[in-house]
């Protein structure tokens, strides 16, 4: 049987392509739209080192795509009938 009491929002776990962050999986998109606003805001990004620069691009980069992913497709109906299908495949 499927369950859609996933780690991620339905519609991020269909759409997305790539890996997800925990913190990020989860929000709203209100809480997403807070989270870039307060990354782009940041103040201390000069003083970051490469790996987090880079982690932070890569934070800021997976928050727009689910923001994204969450305006086209506002409610889950669609992403949990193909979540369905997806499991059903890997069922059998």
């Amino acid at each position: 049987m499927f369950s859609s009491k996933g780690k991620h929002l339905p519609q991020i776990e269909y759409y997305y392509d790539g890996y997800i962050y925990p913190f990020i999986g989860t929000a709203g998109l209100t809480e997403l739209i807070a989270m870039r606003n307060s990354k782009l805001n940041s103040d201390n990004f000069s003083f970051y080192n490469k790996d987090a620069r880079n982690t932070y691009f890569e934070h800021l980069s997976c928050i727009e795509e689910c923001i994204r992913i969450l305006i086209s497709n506002p409610t889950p109906e669609e992403a949990l009938k193909g979540l369905e299908k997806k499991y059903l495949k890997w069922k059998y």
